[in-house]
């Protein structure tokens, strides 16, 4: 049962278009390499990134009222699919819902087979001995037993009773009780896994302060224009939107924050030059004065 939510992914990461692991692959790869190489194949990362977000998303080039509805109605829902740039998210979610699916089946199932309430099995341990100081499940794990045996003497066969210590029981139950210390720390990592991302990929907010924190530590000198607030809301909402994050957020957990930080900047120039020629209307760039970069960002998105 553990490996079906693997399994999920795996298979339905194979239809949004993009390889993850191939991305932050490459992008490791450069983590030995001297400057100019590693620029050459982060720019080249960014390139694929850009014509992935550009088959799979629809971009708009106006203002109609229209399109000011559908975007609007795009932020407050959650848009399902590819064309809406949500499909690896939703994904992953499923799948981290899947993790915290399975771990509550678990209990479920060890609860039928031994008729018992296991959900509450370590608590009530732990109240055991907290009241008396030790620990005594007579219903379900007794330890002590009245065994029937018979004894042939001769031509007669006598009927013994004796009390028998059931040495498997007192394993048994230490078994069970590690298991369900096992299952509740599981249970409690997975819900706070799927809380915890669930705030940072459905929220606008920490979407765009996830970009800012990378772009804010891009060197003044490497940058063609300034990160206005913008600029940077288009970047995060209309360009990169949820899935392009999302991308970038695994690159994130799986290298170092220097190699982020120079895979954003290629992606930001990739976006510069990509609004220059469609959006000049929605994107405001100003050329860099002394070399300072001047950025402002919204706390209420």
């Amino acid at each position: 049962m553990y490996r079906i939510p693997k399994f999920v992914w795996k298979e339905m990461k194979l239809f949004s278009g993009i390889n993850v692991e191939k991305i932050v692959g490459m992008t490791l790869e450069t983590a030995n390499m001297e400057q100019e190489k590693r620029e050459k194949q982060l720019g080249h990362v960014a390139v694929f990134l850009h014509r992935w977000i550009s088959t799979y998303s629809d971009i708009p080039t106006s203002n109609t009222k229209l399109k000011k509805l559908r975007r609007a109605m795009e932020n407050f829902f959650i848009c399902y699919g590819k064309r809406r740039s949500h499909y690896l998210v939703i994904i992953y979610l499923f799948v981290k819902l899947l993790y915290l699916a399975n771990v509550i089946v678990q209990f479920f199932i060890i609860s039928a087979f031994l008729n018992l309430n296991f959900w509450s099995f370590g608590t009530d341990v732990i109240a055991s001995f907290a009241a008396i100081g030790e620990w005594v499940d007579d219903v379900n794990f007794p330890r002590v037993a009245l065994c029937d045996f018979q004894i042939r003497q001769l031509s007669n066969v006598q009927t013994y009773t004796s009390q028998c210590v059931l040495t498997l029981n007192i394993f048994l139950e230490k078994m069970f009780l590690v298991l369900w210390f096992l299952l509740a720390f599981m249970l409690a990592a997975n819900l706070f896994s799927f809380t915890k991302w669930c705030y940072q990929l459905l929220s606008q907010r920490k979407r765009t302060e996830f970009i800012t924190k990378y772009t804010g530590m891009i060197p003044s000198g490497s940058m063609e224009h300034l990160v206005t607030e913008k600029s940077l809301k288009h970047l995060v909402r209309r360009y990169l939107k949820a899935d392009g994050v999302f991308v970038l957020k695994m690159v994130e957990s799986n290298t170092t924050d220097l190699l982020t930080v120079d895979l954003i900047r290629q992606v930001w120039l990739q976006y510069t030059e990509f609004c220059k020629d469609h959006l000049p209307e929605n994107t405001e760039f100003s050329r860099m004065e002394n070399g300072i970069i001047k950025r402002t960002l919204e706390t209420d998105i």
